[in-house]
């Protein structure tokens, strides 16, 4: 028993000094043990945006004028129209230049369909050279005659449009001298209307002169003569009653003795109404006017003194105030008449002058058509007789061709073909420099034209239309506005880091400060400013964003926060980005080895996204952990 206690004693010591060893081994070395935070590589959407702030600002208008004026054919659009870029908005008459720009045009066909006749010649030529060389068969000795009749065709044909182009251009030319004769003939008539438009009004004027004179010689002598004692000596005349007020009654005697001095200049006026020349005459009918206003002054004056009147019968003030109500309507009545005649005559000049002035321009437009068609008919003979001789020349080719072939070939018939080829290019570059010249003129004219016409110069809304159809519109006088569609857009500047990212069409999530974070507006990015802004020492480019949908809520002058998406990746490898370790211009992660060491891996990295995480292309799989970041214990 003695032995078995001690053996088990020996036992438990040995067994206590081993845990106490393992305790103390774990002990001493926890406290140098380092602890990872690690994460998982996963699969997910990756998103990258770039946030920027900027301000909501008006969008531009633009007025619109035509660069030739002229009478407005028809205005295509009214006030509160939706327009896209290019489209017709208005046009002023333009048919003498569709009438040029057809004429035009069946130029450029008619010398295009020249020169594929000369490029098939020049080809018919090289075939010829080569038959030559290879010798005559018997088919190709068809074939020649074959020619010979096709363009004795061609010749029957040339002078038929010949013909043709000569009677057509005669007919044309015949109707433009017409509507010329036509257009002097209106002009003429118009003028000799004017004058006489003009004559009756200064007959009606003289007329009107006389009697204005006879209302107002009425009205001072006349209608008020009772109220008056003495007025044919001047200094003298008084009143036939008497006043309570002085002054008005000093007044109206002084200007009753002016008006006898008035009377005789207004007479001279109305006795030589007849005589005077036009300029005379409105001359006379403005101091004509002048001489009533101090009658109606007069008349108005001793209206007052009346009322002033002492000791005068009711009677006797009932008569005179129905004289003095009878000469204030006739001189009223003789003022509105002068008046009115005065603004009849300059709205009559006005007219005449308006009238004379379009006929003069259509006068001047007919006689530049008809010298046009003078010439157009010299080009278009020329054309004619040019395909004549043509085809003149190919018969003569043809019929040689055909006798050469019949007698075969020889060295100088080969030499003689290779010259008519080298004839038969010359000929060919000088139709094609034909072609070229009539392209020129079409579009010279189809230019003219585009000064015809008003293009929207962007996709808008129509904010004003100052004319009508029928209306004349002078050159470069502004005919419709147009503001843009988007009423208001945002402009920001971007940092030269993040301009690489974005591109035009863009689309864009804005919100508000106005209205809160919640509330989001779409918008796209429409225009990138290519030259950088030094801000604050950093290099920044303006970009502006316009609004997709109408929206009145946006107003100038808030604060935008927008964030445009700049790329997406569905599906791909993404860890944080603090995991990421850049060192030479390379990119690695970290990974805990068994011995509780970290050991670094190359990888490759795509775009960032905008929670935080980084895009890995190559050097890690989904589900491998690594290490995020380590810490001593």
């Amino acid at each position: 028993m003695s032995f078995l206690r001690k053996k088990r004693f020996i036992f438990t010591s040995i067994a206590i000094i081993f845990i106490a060893s393992m305790t103390s081994y774990s002990i001493f070395f926890k406290k140098n043990e380092t602890l990872f935070e690690t994460t998982t590589a996963k699969k997910q959407t990756l998103i990258q945006k770039v946030s920027i702030t900027g301000r909501v600002k008006a969008t531009e208008e633009v007025d619109l004028a035509f660069q030739d004026g002229g009478k407005i054919r028809k205005i295509f659009v009214k006030i509160s129209d939706k327009v896209s870029e290019g489209q017709i908005l208005a046009e002023v008459e333009d048919n003498e230049l569709l009438a040029l720009l057809s004429q035009s045009q069946s130029a450029v066909q008619s010398a295009e369909a020249s020169m594929l006749q000369y490029e098939a010649a020049l080809e018919n030529q090289k075939v010829k050279l080569q038959e030559l060389v290879r010798g005559t068969r018997s088919e190709e000795i068809t074939i020649a005659e074959t020619n010979v009749k096709n363009s004795k065709k061609t010749i029957e044909d040339a002078q038929k449009n010949l013909e043709a182009v000569t009677k057509t251009g005669n007919a044309e030319l015949e109707r433009l001298t017409q509507i010329k004769t036509q257009a002097e003939l209106d002009l003429k008539n118009t003028k000799e209307a004017a004058n006489t438009d003009i004559e009756n009004l200064l007959k009606e004027s003289a007329n009107l002169l006389i009697d204005s004179f006879a209302k107002a010689k009425d009205s001072v002598e006349r209608q008020p003569d009772e109220m008056f004692m003495n007025e044919n000596l001047i200094g003298s005349t008084e009143l036939s009653f008497n006043t309570s007020d002085i002054i008005t009654e000093t007044d109206v005697i002084r200007r009753r003795d002016e008006l006898n001095v008035t009377l005789k200049d207004f007479k001279k006026y109305s006795d030589n109404a007849y005589n005077y020349s036009e300029s005379e005459l409105e001359t006379a009918l403005e101091q004509a006017k002048t001489y009533l206003l101090s009658i109606q002054t007069f008349l108005y004056k001793l209206t007052d003194a009346l009322n002033y009147a002492i000791g005068l019968s009711q009677t006797s003030i009932n008569t005179f105030r129905t004289n003095l109500s009878t000469a204030i309507t006739n001189t009223n009545t003789a003022l509105t008449n002068i008046t009115n005649k005065q603004q009849e005559i300059k709205t009559q000049k006005e007219n005449n002058s308006h009238n004379i002035s379009t006929l003069e321009e259509k006068v001047n437009i007919s006689e530049i058509n008809k010298n046009n068609q003078e010439v157009t008919n010299e080009n278009n003979a020329l054309a004619a007789e040019t395909k004549l001789h043509e085809a003149e020349n190919a018969l003569a080719t043809a019929e040689a061709d055909f006798n050469l072939k019949k007698a075969g070939s020889t060295a100088e018939q080969i030499a003689s073909q290779k010259a008519q080829i080298k004839q038969a290019k010359a000929t060919l570059a000088s139709q094609e420099a034909q072609v070229k010249s009539a392209e020129a003129q079409v579009q010279n004219i189809e230019a003219q034209l585009a000064k015809k016409r008003i293009l929207a110069p962007f996709k808008g809304i129509v904010t004003d239309t100052a004319v009508e159809t029928g209306e004349i519109a002078a050159p470069n006088t502004p005919v419709i506005s147009l503001i843009s569609e988007s009423l208001v857009q945002i402009e920001t500047n971007v940092p030269e880091v993040d301009i690489a990212k974005l591109a035009p069409n863009n689309i864009a999530e804005i919100t508000l400060d106005a209205y809160g974070s919640n509330t989001f507006f779409q918008g796209k990015i429409v225009h990138i400013n290519p030259a950088e802004s030094i801000i604050d020492g950093v290099a920044t480019y303006k970009i502006t964003i316009e609004f997709i949908n109408p929206d009145e809520r946006p107003k100038p002058g808030m604060t935008a926060n927008i964030d445009v998406e700049t790329a997406r990746r569905e599906n791909v490898i993404v860890v944080p980005q603090r995991a990421i370790i850049y060192e030479n211009e390379k990119s690695y992660v970290l990974f805990k080895t068994e011995n509780e060491e970290s050991l670094k891996r190359e990888v490759e990295v795509g775009i960032r996204g905008s929670e935080g995480e980084i895009e890995i292309l190559s050097g890690l799989m989904e589900g491998e952990k690594i290490i995020l970041s380590k810490k001593e214990q």
